[in-house]
């Protein structure tokens, strides 16, 4: 045999105990679907980081709502103990090359999900722009008539010295609502509160450092700071805006939906607290009773259902069979 072909041999031998030994055991012990593929974006996009378990059933709506208003990507951590997206995700059609997921099961593992996130799309340069919100939290354009339609037309605003964009939440409490329906979450409620003064961070990736010790804020390189839609820099408390700047953009906060939704956040736990603190969150573990009077309806709420009427013009073939059914039931 030629020497020549000797080596070529000898060298696919070599990659081949090379894969075997070290790439295909490192495949198996972080399963994934489609998850961070080789190629790189180059644009000036954004995506999406989000910790998720035991919300499949809401996922359709929150995933094709983030595409409508511009998300170029999104990456789904799936918390659940048997990888319950892969199933999800094979059975998803629409935008299924945009969707990356990765099987991240454990207690409390939110905060770890978004540093393993934002330092995965910072060393790839994948995307300019991470938004870190769950998957109960809607993005949603204020202005009217609206200045904005996409994502990237809003950040294209933010200074180039922030590190990143800070949005204040609008709560969606019970609505009247005892138990869980197979409808849109956007449809089923589309009564708010007032601003809260908690926010959450899309994150500028040139900039990004790691999480910041809660889900509502990151930590930047360069002493940068996240800033809200007026500039105003969030330093101090970087989780919170008490100015409320609301007028341009808000993050429409399905909190509790329904109230048997709600009580089963108690037996599911939370992505950042380990499961044997939950009891000491006030709320979770209440009965129905203990809750509605804990928890009330506030008066002063306003209809608000823009997140609903997004969704539904852009994808009627979907979403506008929702509205027909309330039409014929009235």
């Amino acid at each position: 045999m030629p020497k020549r072909i000797k080596r070529m041999v000898a060298c696919i031998l070599a990659w081949l105990l090379f894969f075997y030994t070290t790439l295909y055991p490192f495949c198996l012990r972080h399963e994934s679907v489609n998850y961070f593929p080789q190629q790189n974006f180059h644009r000036a996009g954004a995506a999406i980081c989000t910790i998720q378990k035991d919300g499949v059933k809401y996922l359709d709506e929150w995933v094709d709502y983030n595409f409508a208003i511009g998300f170029e990507k999104i990456y789904i951590y799936d918390n659940s103990d048997n990888f319950e997206l892969r199933k999800w995700y094979e059975g998803r059609s629409r935008n299924a090359d945009q969707i990356d997921i990765k099987h991240f099961p454990g207690e409390a593992r939110q905060m770890e999900s978004i540093g393993d996130c934002g330092k995965a799309i910072h060393r790839t340069r994948s995307h300019s722009w991470i938004a870190f919100i769950d998957i109960d939290e809607f993005i949603v354009f204020k202005e009217s008539p609206k200045k904005y339609h996409n994502i990237m037309d809003l950040l294209d605003t933010v200074s180039p010295s922030a590190g990143g964009l800070a949005i204040n939440w609008e709560y969606f409490l019970f609505n009247n609502q005892t138990k869980y329906e197979p409808k849109p979450v956007t449809k089923r409620f589309q009564s708010r509160g007032n601003p809260d003064i908690h926010v959450k961070t899309i994150a500028r990736t040139s900039k990004f450092a790691s999480q910041g010790g809660t889900p509502h804020n990151v930590l930047y390189t360069d002493g940068a700071d996240s800033v809200d839609t007026s500039g105003n820099k969030l330093h101090k408390e970087p989780w919170f805006n008490p100015k409320l700047t609301t007028d341009i953009v808000v993050l429409q906060h399905f909190f509790t939906k329904s109230i048997e939704e709600f009580q089963l956040r108690c037996a599911r736990g939370r992505a950042d607290i380990a499961k044997q603190n939950v009891l000491t969150v006030p709320l979770y573990c209440m009965n129905k009773t203990e809750i509605m009077t804990q928890l009330p309806e506030a008066k002063d709420r306003v209809f608000d259902d823009s997140a609903w009427q997004l969704l539904k013009e852009s994808l009627p073939e979907v979403y506008a069979k929702y509205d027909d059914e309330d039409m014929i039931m009235h």
